[in-house]
C-alpha cells in the first residue's frame, strides 16, 4: 500500500526519533493552522518551524508533492439562488459551501451563469460574496475556464471534472 495513515501513536513514534536520547514528548499543543509546539522532558523545546506543512509530511514518510491549484464554478439560477421566488435571494446551503470553500489556499472560486457574466456579477454582488469569489463569468466559456469541480441543478451536467448536482433549489 502506496499511502499509508499515519496515527497519533504513529506521529508521536516519528517525533521521538528527533528528540535528544532518553527525552519524552509531554506535550504537543496545536495553535491553529498547521503550527505546534512539541515540549520534551527536558524542556528541549522543538518549535513550530520544524514542523512545516511540507515538512511535516516528509518527517512522517508521507507523500510529497506541489500543491495543485483547484477550479470551482458555482452556477446561479437554481444553485446559488432560489429560482422560486422573483427577488434574488440566496440558497443559503450552496452560498455557505461557497464561503467555506473559499477559505482554502488552493481553490480559485468562480460564479457564473448560462444568462451571462453581468448577471452572475449582480447575483454576486447581491448576495455579498466579494470577497469569496476570485471571477465571474458566462458559463459559455467552460472551454476556456474548464473547472475541476462544477457545483450546478441540472442533473445531466457534465462541465467539470466533476459535477455535483444540488438536491434543492
Amino acid at each position: 500500500m502506496k499511502n499509508k495513515f499515519v496515527g497519533l501513536r504513529e506521529f508521536q513514534q516519528k517525533l521521538h526519533a528527533n528528540l535528544p536520547q532518553g527525552d519524552e514528548i509531554i506535550k504537543i499543543t496545536r495553535h491553529g493552522k498547521p503550527a505546534y509546539t512539541i515540549v520534551s522532558d527536558t524542556n528541549a523545546v522543538f518549535a513550530s518551524t520544524a514542523l512545516t506543512p511540507k515538512g511535516m509530511n516528509a518527517k512522517l514518510g508521507l507523500p510529497v508533492g506541489d500543491m495543485q491549484k483547484v477550479t470551482i464554478a458555482f452556477d446561479v439560477d437554481g444553485t446559488l439562488v432560489n429560482n422560486e421566488v422573483k427577488e434574488i435571494k440566496a440558497n443559503e446551503e450552496i452560498r455557505s459551501l461557497l464561503i467555506s470553500l473559499s477559505k482554502f489556499k488552493n481553490t480559485e472560486i468562480i460564479v457564473w451563469s448560462g444568462s451571462g457574466e453581468l448577471w452572475a456579477r449582480q447575483v454576486v454582488n447581491q448576495l455579498g460574496l466579494g470577497p469569496y469569489v476570485d471571477s465571474c463569468a458566462s458559463k459559455m466559456d467552460h472551454e476556456n475556464i474548464k473547472p475541476d469541480i462544477a457545483v450546478d441543478d441540472i442533473q445531466d451536467t457534465a462541465i467539470g471534472k466533476i459535477n455535483l448536482i444540488v438536491k434543492q433549489k
